[in-house]
């Protein structure tokens, strides 16, 4: 019962999370598509017009302009004027004044690292809950050890112990160390556990 309702408990969590995470990203798009998109293809081929290679130049740009949705002005530097131009790489870590590649929005990886907090959160909170159960049937056979028929009392043990997740020491009484186990009742309302 407890195993049950911790991982209830986990999972609404979990979900909450990814809710809220949802929700983040959907507010991120909304804002980033009320922003009005400038004309990519003519702020690149200004700003490329001076250059030795300027198709690589207007590819890349163009790239670059699609995710910051700014060029900077004039054919070189200038970057400060749009920030997220400026932050682009190269592979080797180097900033370039128009080559862009993989860039991920801070948003996008705000987003990535509450999922993955999430997703460890929800394992740790599994872990707990598997390292919380208990071995019914060595508990079982345990507490049946003296029954004049300990098949019987084991199968009555075991179905009280997957319910409760506890039995009571000793190989009788002991209810109150496990109320769940002392109230379980058969159809009849007879005590069911031994």
């Amino acid at each position: 019962m407890a195993l049950s309702k911790l991982l209830l408990a986990s999972l609404l969590a979990s979900l909450l999370i990814i809710q809220l995470v949802h929700a983040d990203h959907q507010a991120y798009q909304q804002t980033q598509g009320s922003l009005q998109q400038i004309d990519c293809s003519g702020a690149c081929a200004a700003r490329c017009r001076l250059s030795s290679r300027p198709n690589l130049c207007r590819r890349a740009c163009g790239t670059c302009c699609q995710r910051c949705n700014c060029v900077p002005p004039g054919t070189a530097g200038n970057q400060e004027v749009c920030p997220c131009y400026a932050s682009l790489t190269t592979h080797g870590g180097r900033r370039k004044a128009y080559i862009c590649v993989q860039y991920l929005e801070p948003t996008t990886m705000a987003i990535s690292r509450t999922l993955l907090a999430a997703i460890l959160i929800s394992i740790l909170i599994l872990q707990i809950v598997e390292s919380a159960t208990i071995d019914c049937d060595s508990e079982c056979k345990r507490r049946c050890a003296l029954s004049s028929r300990p098949n019987l009392c084991e199968r009555a043990c075991g179905t009280c112990c997957n319910r409760c997740n506890c039995v009571p020491s000793g190989t009788s009484g002991h209810y109150e160390e496990c109320p769940c186990y002392a109230n379980q009742t058969t159809h009849g309302g007879v005590h069911k556990c031994p």
